[in-house]
């Protein structure tokens, strides 16, 4: 029991009902209190029976109950007409279809519910629709609200449009569209996601112009600052996933050559960017960055040390992991001196990232088979964990031989290395468009023996595609597992599941293929599902029908 706003709020969990009149009782009251919440009515209002036809339409489901409940044409009214109005925008809305039949309910909800929006204020309904550009399960500070709907001349710096952002977003998450998370960010709702994704996709006008906002923040020293290095990544993926045109593959570093060299907010945007790039797997972009970082900290840092040692510490991983031993050995011996110089004991870089691993799980793919119980010498004699390839536990998929041809999608090529493993010498990187020809596949790592022998990553830690099979014409596949197959949102076999395919459904796939755990994953029109069981028996799954 809590206590709001002087009132006691008290949660009754009703477990294992097995009445079907009570269930339905419980239903109804309970939906019953959300509508006449979000309506701005008093708990003894009595609802008109168009408002218990919407309940009952809506399967009492609290979501769109309370979704509809904040439209202004029922807001605060108990008459039957508004109420009915209301329920008949949903129907029109539902017998409109897109062309392929009438939409379902949640749809028509959602449809009719978007000119609710913008009845208050315009920007409630452009902020809805901007919102469409941000990857799924991204948090976002009000900040990003601001630079999705002010246009070009303007900045979304100033307090007041600040404000208004912080209205809109308010606004946004009455009517259950935003999650409030922790820190004041916000997040959108799955069930909207999709919906305004597909809004956005067929107004181009629209579309244009928010993309144009959205890159042009997300390319600002702002935008650094203001989001941490892992969600800008997924945001970068995002865009070059579902756009055509050409993405930047080191995106800030015009920005930060174009600030100031005496900003307070240069050192704290190079770390940023520097990790950035080390989060997306681009060693050179990370070593250039960590090496203009440590050159400016030389220039003006005097009296700490640790801030110089610390850069050294970034720039050594960023060394090792694009296989520029000599320069990790000389950074590690740098950062040795500062220690020494401070009458501290020396610390081994590599030892220190293995140790970070559970704090920082981007690492792992840096360092693939670390383990704790093998010892070695590293380069300089001292003692340090080395690598111990576990690829005999791993499972292992061999594509056909008409099926084995991949192409470079990643923005900065491909790294092939001599081995699996990450710490591997490398032996070149393979532009972007390159087709190569793969032999197997463990987790990650692709062994391709054409236009050259060696690993390269399928994809980066994040999910960043480096590597994919060339897009091809649809095709059908039938459900020939008896009990059904999942159908999930995403490539993911942890992803949410979108709905189960009975035993002889057909589905239509898009042609993009992916290898999840060492089985095929194959995307079709509402989400991916698996060509056959991961288990030992591999038993399959989907027969192709042409």
């Amino acid at each position: 029991m809590v206590e709001d706003e002087g009132r006691e709020r008290v949660l009754v969990v009703a477990d294992d009902v097995r009445e079907a009149e009570v269930l339905q009782e419980l239903k109804t009251e309970g939906a019953d209190m959300v509508l006449r919440r979000a309506a701005d009515l008093d708990e003894s209002a009595v609802l008109p029976d168009a408002g218990y036809e919407l309940m009952r339409r809506c399967e009492f489901v609290v979501l769109d109950i309370a979704f509809v409940g904040r439209w202004g044409v029922v807001r605060g009214r108990r008459k039957e007409k508004a109420w009915q109005m209301a329920l008949d925008r949903i129907l029109e809305a539902q017998a409109g279809g897109e062309g392929v039949g009438p939409l379902s309910w949640r749809a028509s909800v959602l449809r009719a519910g978007l000119e609710e929006l913008a009845v208050d204020n315009p920007l409630n309904k452009e902020l809805y629709l901007a919102l469409a550009v941000l990857p799924m399960g991204l948090t976002f500070p009000s900040e990003v609200a601001a630079a999705l709907l002010y246009d070009d001349a303007l900045s979304g710096e100033d307090l007041e449009d600040l404000e208004v952002a912080e209205e809109v977003a308010a606004t946004l998450e009455r009517w259950s569209i935003l999650i409030r998370m922790g820190g004041g960010n916000y997040r959108v709702h799955d069930e909207h996601s999709d919906f305004i994704r597909g809004c956005l996709s067929t107004n181009k006008d629209t579309q244009d112009r928010v993309l144009r906002r959205w890159r042009r923040y997300i390319s600002s020293v702002r935008a650094l600052l203001a989001c941490e290095p892992e969600d800008l990544v997924k945001i970068w993926d995002s865009l070059a996933s579902d756009q055509d045109d050409v993405i930047d593959p080191r995106p800030y570093d015009r920005a930060l050559e174009a600030m100031d060299m005496p900003s307070a907010e240069l050192p704290r945007a190079l770390h940023l960017a520097g990790f950035f790039y080390m989060v997306r797997e681009d060693g050179e972009g990370a070593c250039s960055t960590f090496s203009k970082l440590l050159k400016l900290q030389e220039t003006t840092v005097t009296s700490d040390g640790l801030i110089v040692w610390e850069t050294l510490r970034s720039l050594h991983l960023s060394a090792y992991m694009s296989g520029r031993w000599e320069e990790a050995e000389v950074t590690q011996r740098r950062a040795d001196a500062i220690l020494k110089e401070m009458g501290k004991e020396p610390v081994n870089f590599v030892d220190f990232w293995l140790e970070s691993l559970l704090e920082n799980p981007f690492l792992s793919c840096f360092f693939p088979c670390a383990t704790d119980d093998a010892v070695g010498d590293s380069v300089d004699g001292r003692k340090s964990r080395s690598f111990v390839d576990d690829s005999a536990s791993e499972r292992v998929f061999i594509p056909k031989a008409s099926r084995n041809k991949y192409v470079v999608v990643g923005l900065v090529g491909a790294t092939v290395r001599v081995s699996k493993r990450l710490d591997s010498p490398v032996l070149r990187t393979l532009p972007k468009g390159t087709v190569v020809e793969v032999a197997q596949i463990r987790s990650r790592r692709a062994h391709i023996v054409k236009p050259i022998d060696g690993w390269a990553s399928l994809s980066t830690v994040s999910s960043y595609r480096i590597l994919e099979p060339p897009i091809t014409q649809s095709t059908k596949y039938k459900v020939i597992y008896p009990e059904g197959i999942f159908v999930r949102r995403m490539v993911s076999l942890e992803s949410r599941i979108a709905r189960i395919a009975p035993f002889g459904t057909v589905l239509k796939a898009t042609g993009r293929t992916e290898i999840y755990d060492a089985v095929e994953r194959i995307e079709v029109e509402d989400g991916w599902v698996s060509m056959r069981l991961r288990n030992d028996t591999g038993a399959p799954l989907l027969s192709p029908l042409d």
